[in-house]
């Protein structure tokens, strides 16, 4: 009996089942071919500040579509995302965006936002800007097409301020690796969340 293959990834699930909600927020599903466009808008507003893999890209976003496009699009880049919580005030978010060596920070138009990056002296890529643009398809590189996404995280800061979690550059992925804490958590392929 031949075992189906069920595709892994993003782009993987978007081409073979462009259709499928892949999340939905407040009552609004997304698809994975809409997930995907947006990832690959994402990548290209943000591919301009990478020099190599491994930078680091702020995201300071809300619960939203465009988040986890923004996310997809940083690690389709082979940058890292560090993300900023949106209840940080202006220095708490600039001192997290120097701290990290984050190259560009993705994000609305609040006031917090704009201050930090500014203080931080890197550029904003507004969310409004990325959203229904007229780039192609497609990510600016295929190299990390398949690659998880990769955070740098942030501690609480209780003995002081908050320290960044160094990670190495992602890997390279044309082909999405089996995700563990998919399995722990016991989702399935065709879950949607």
């Amino acid at each position: 009996m031949e075992q189906k293959v069920v595709p892994r990834g993003l782009a993987a699930v978007a081409e073979a089942d462009p259709g499928r909600a892949a999340i939905v927020f407040a009552g609004k599903p997304t698809t994975f071919a809409q997930l995907d466009h947006l990832s690959n808008a994402f990548a290209r507003a943000i591919f301009p500040y990478i020099r190599e893999p491994g930078e680091r890209v702020g995201v300071m976003l809300g619960n939203s579509a465009e988040t986890f496009g923004a996310w997809h699009g940083v690690a389709r880049v082979g940058a890292l995302v560090v993300p900023v919580n949106t209840r940080l005030t202006a220095p708490e978010a600039a001192y997290m965006l120097r701290d990290s060596g984050s190259v560009a920070l993705v994000s609305d138009t609040s006031a917090a936002a704009l201050a930090a990056a500014e203080e931080a002296g890197i550029p904003m890529i507004e969310v409004s800007d990325v959203v229904g643009s007229s780039w192609p398809d497609a990510p600016p590189v295929g190299d990390w097409i398949a690659t998880p996404v990769t955070t740098m995280q942030y501690t609480s800061g209780t003995t002081g301020r908050p320290k960044g979690i160094r990670r190495t550059a992602p890997a390279p992925a044309s082909e999405a690796p089996p995700n563990p804490f998919a399995a722990f958590w016991g989702f399935g392929p065709e879950d949607v969340h």
